[in-house]
């Protein structure tokens, strides 16, 4: 999903905004079947030797990027040394080594893989839930819902790098969610409001 990587690195640079994706995505249904699979990537081996790095393009937001690449519709990609945050540009056509000493996303990356591969909203194609964004009135932040039944993701993103005060309304709010990456039970009447750190996310799941 070529298109997609630019408008992420667009959104990255400052130059796009929450409007651009919900437009995208919007376009994208215009030209694509329910069943059509879209590799979502935020870098590749192109992108990498020839454009930069994940943290020389997208720096702080990168994990916010990743988010976005898995809770989209599409197959997410994970391309060599991404676990072990990588900041290098390997060679194209010669051997390079990545070193795997350390792996600082390696569970970042597992949690999102558990949800991708468990939630019935994640699936791919027309199994996959419906996707609806949600008016957070800044263009520094995304949020939108993949459903599926009474099945739910919610994912909210801050590409700023101020804080911001989120404030939502929306009838799928309602009942026990779960605050995936920190494990912890949230139970909302329909609302949802609080501070989101400069360059996080928030995903809220319920089963």
């Amino acid at each position: 999903a070529w298109s997609f990587h630019h408008l992420m690195n667009e959104v990255s640079r400052g130059d796009k905004g929450a409007s651009d994706v919900a437009a995208y995505w919007k376009d994208h249904d215009t030209k694509y079947a329910d069943n059509d699979y879209r590799m979502q990537f935020i870098t590749n081996h192109d992108e990498n030797s020839w454009n930069g790095t994940v943290i020389e393009r997208m720096g702080e937001n990168r994990k916010g990027f990743a988010v976005l690449s898995y809770t989209i519709p599409g197959m997410p990609l994970i391309y060599s040394g991404m676990e072990a945050d990588m900041d290098k540009r390997l060679e194209f056509f010669e051997k390079d080594v990545i070193d795997w000493k350390d792996l600082p996303m390696n569970e970042f990356y597992r949690k999102l893989n558990l949800l991708k591969s468990n939630h019935p909203a994640m699936a791919n194609g027309a199994e996959g839930g419906a996707l609806e964004f949600v008016d957070t009135g800044s263009e520094k932040v995304l949020a939108y819902f993949r459903s599926k039944d009474d099945k739910h993701v919610l994912t909210v993103i801050n590409f700023s790098d101020e804080a911001v005060d989120i404030d939502l309304n929306h009838e799928s709010l309602k009942g026990e969610y779960f605050r995936w990456f920190i494990g912890a039970p949230a139970k909302l009447q329909g609302v949802l409001k609080g501070n989101l750190k400069a360059n996080s996310y928030l995903l809220l799941v319920k089963m």
